[in-house]
């Protein structure tokens, strides 16, 4: 005999108010921690992007049409950010630490958008909950990524994810235009 599975009596209903309420309380703790850690606002502002980064991650890890190869480098770019051991370890600079792995998930979300092009465009915006235009986002960050972080080993990692892989080339499937946010 096998035991039957227990549940709970009572299962909780998602209320998007109380999830609003916890975001808004979260962004103040962050901004809060990096005033007093002395970040600038641009570099609080694209720390404050970090949790749409990781829910846009989750949505494409399940999109059919992103390739498997580019949901591996999706994965890879998430254990970055999720592992505090990285080029800038958030506990020894604080909230400045996390600039690296805000660069490391655009550099990721570029890829998608260079390998499917129009289509990675679209399966991006149709995905992202942040309140600026995704795809700005990327090309202001990769354009200022030398003011946030440098050295040799961010160069290899910059060098290595210019070009996608051969392996995605033509893998997008087509979609239809995104809803209007």
């Amino acid at each position: 005999v096998s035991p039957a599975p227990v549940m709970p009596s009572r299962v909780g209903t998602f209320n998007p108010q109380q999830a609003e309420d916890f975001y808004k309380r979260l962004r103040g703790k962050i901004t809060a921690w990096a005033e007093r850690a002395g970040a600038n606002k641009e570099t609080t502002g694209y720390i404050l992007i970090l949790p749409d980064i990781m829910a846009l991650f989750i949505r494409l890890m399940a999109d059919p049409r992103v390739s498997p190869a580019l949901k591996a480098e999706i994965a890879a770019a998430s254990a970055y950010v999720i592992i505090p051991v990285d080029l800038l370890p958030e506990l020894v600079l604080g909230p400045a630490g996390l600039i690296d792995d805000v660069i490391v998930a655009m550099i990721a979300l570029n890829r998608v958008v260079k390998a499917m092009g129009q289509v990675g465009e679209d399966v991006l915006l149709e995905h992202w909950d942040g309140d600026e235009n995704i795809l700005k986002v990327i090309q202001d960050l990769l354009n200022k990524a030398d003011q946030f972080v440098s050295g040799t080993v961010w160069n290899g990692i910059k060098s290595f994810m210019q070009e996608p892989p051969d392996v995605v080339q033509g893998q997008a499937r087509p979609t239809s235009p995104p809803p209007d946010k």
